[in-house]
């Protein structure tokens, strides 16, 4: 559960940390809205002109509880209360807030069973004080009641106060801003790591160690936009059953569309060879399948130079010994030590179910560091229909001053880690995967909340985040621009643009008809006297018609 947001204010700016700290606010109530149903939320305002709270009476004044002060999965009604807050500008006291948001919490989730309790609070990175003996006072209370604190200070640097209670307390944290907006634009639901497949690694008779096979990428597409039918839509609630639409399919003869329905006893599946089709029915199906039993079974080792990144056909999973298996680890480590000090790979059969197409892997060695253990990649490899061999052939080789402008061009553009990180943050590297977002996914979820909240919004254009994400770096193009890299190219390698040729358009017969009928003054056209050519005819074809039905027309006139 997330309980609390606390928000400051500060009039003094053209954009307010108020409004940068309900921004992100908003990003981080989307993505549970989205991807965490399941959190519990509740928000709370501090320096505002209203007072609600249940220490009120106590002299904890200018700090306003929503949502009835209530805990409730994110909604639609919590983004319309941060889009719209209440009136702030009187003089905050982030430590009362957290008071506040404690006592809250502790009341709600007292008779519940919570995975986590967090308090999330955005505030001025010096609204604290590491003298104030309530500040330490409600680490006491986080710590007995194990709940967490993240701080994500607005417009001051990371190095305040409320880092020194994060780095004496276990309980506190600073999240900088650029880390909350990275995690903000996650647009993928948090999964646990479970093995998608549990199995044992054949190594020979009698040897196997018992292994799990675990996802290491998963490719996340747009979901899929069902169709709904717009009259249903306007029925009331209690008068519709259902506004989804049923695709029902029939088949005919191809000859005769109109006539009686094929029925399924009828229909039979077949493959094209040549200009017949071959029947096949689903007992030549089950006849034809492969019939293996789930395995990874080891086929022989080979130098680990022998496979490379363009002998992968599928993603990349990874292979762990079994978990709470102390023979299974001590066997997996060995053999992985041993794979590395050989730097072998080692060739496997992989099926990851019950008579499913059998699939030749690469199991590559990678050793663990820093507690973890070690696992090996999971490389899918090719048969020989599924190669594609290289047919271009080689060029000259480069000259010394060709090579020199080629390394400048990869100096300059070499990223590492950020030009200008913000003050009191780390440069982070860039381009990192595990810190870039799908900017695509991210605009389309956005755009989502944003048409629930007013149905006919239009699709608004990508902001700087989307476009930044994939874009070359500031500092890169200085540094091209300072080594000259273009120039040095174009004048080393005589690089030029090669203008494409016009080439022959392709004629359709909706064309030619329309052609022809322009002609015949609007009668009716004979299609068996127009003649659409093919792609790749000759030119020469075109020019003796030409000059067959200019002589025809000649010799008409004569006569």
């Amino acid at each position: 559960a997330t309980p609390a947001f606390a928000v400051g204010t500060d009039e003094g700016a053209k954009v307010t940390k108020a409004a940068v700290a309900l921004r992100m606010a908003r990003n981080l109530a989307q993505q549970k809205l989205l991807f965490m149903p399941k959190h519990e939320l509740g928000v709370a305002f501090f320096g505002s002109a209203e007072t609600c709270n249940d220490l009120q009476h106590d002299g904890y004044e200018n700090v306003d509880v929503k949502l009835r002060g209530q805990l409730e999965p994110a909604s639609l009604d919590v983004l319309r209360l941060l889009s719209a807050p209440p009136l702030g500008g009187v003089e905050a006291d982030a430590v009362n807030a957290l008071i506040v948001a404690i006592d809250w919490l502790i009341r709600r989730t007292r008779e519940a069973k919570y995975g986590s309790k967090t308090i999330h609070m955005f505030t001025d990175g010096h609204s604290a004080s590491m003298d104030d003996s309530d500040v330490h006072e409600c680490v006491g209370q986080l710590a007995a009641h194990g709940a967490r604190l993240l701080v994500t200070p607005i417009g001051a640097p990371t190095e305040g106060p409320w880092a020194a209670l994060a780095a004496a307390s276990a309980q506190v944290d600073v999240v900088p801003l650029s880390a909350l907006a990275r995690q903000c634009s996650m647009s993928v639901k948090p999964v646990e790591t479970r093995a998608k497949v549990r199995l044992s690694l054949q190594i020979g008779p009698g040897l196997s160690i018992p292994v799990g096979v675990y996802s290491r990428t998963t490719r996340v597409t747009f979901p899929t936009l069902k169709k709904r039918s717009k009259p249903a839509a306007g029925v009331p609630e209690e008068h519709r059953k259902t506004e989804a639409v049923v695709v029902e399919r029939t088949y005919h003869l191809a000859d005769d569309p109109e006539g009686e329905e094929v029925k399924p006893e009828d229909r039979v599946k077949g493959h094209r060879y040549g200009q017949s089709i071959v029947p096949m029915s689903e007992y030549d199906e089950a006849a034809l399948m492969y019939t293996c039993d789930r395995t990874l079974c080891a086929l022989g080792f080979a130098s680990a130079a022998s496979v490379g990144p363009e002998h992968s056909v599928h993603h990349v999973e990874a292979v762990a010994a079994d978990r709470g298996d102390a023979w299974a680890f001590c066997a997996f480590e060995s053999l992985v030590d041993a794979m590395t000090a050989e730097s072998a790979v080692l060739i496997a059969r992989y099926s990851f179910r019950q008579n499913a197409q059998p699939r030749m892997v690469a199991l590559m060695p990678r050793k663990g560091g820093d507690g973890r253990a070690s696992t090996m990649d999971m490389q899918y490899l090719p048969f020989f229909e599924d190669m594609r061999e290289w047919t271009c052939p080689s060029l000259a080789a480069p000259s010394p001053e060709q090579r020199a402008a080629v390394a400048a061009l990869v100096g300059a553009m070499t990223v590492g880690g950020s030009a200008a990180p913000a003050p009191g943050e780390p440069a982070h590297e860039l381009f990192r995967p595990e810190d870039t977002h799908n900017p695509a996914l991210s605009r389309f979820y956005s755009f989502v909340v944003q048409r629930a909240l007013k149905p006919g919004a239009p699709v608004p254009p990508a902001g700087p985040e989307s476009l930044s994400t994939c874009q070359r770096p500031a500092h890169v193009e200085a540094r091209l621009e300072a080594e000259k890299a273009a120039e040095r190219l174009r004048e080393k390698f005589g690089l030029k643009k090669v203008e494409k040729g016009q080439g022959r358009r392709k004629r359709f017969w909706r064309e030619a008809i329309a052609e022809k009928r322009k002609e015949a003054g609007f009668g009716e056209v004979d299609t068996k006297r127009i003649k659409v050519y093919a792609k790749g005819e000759k030119k020469e074809e075109d020019d003796e018609d030409k000059v067959k039905t200019e002589g025809a027309a000649d010799g008409d006139g004569a006569a």
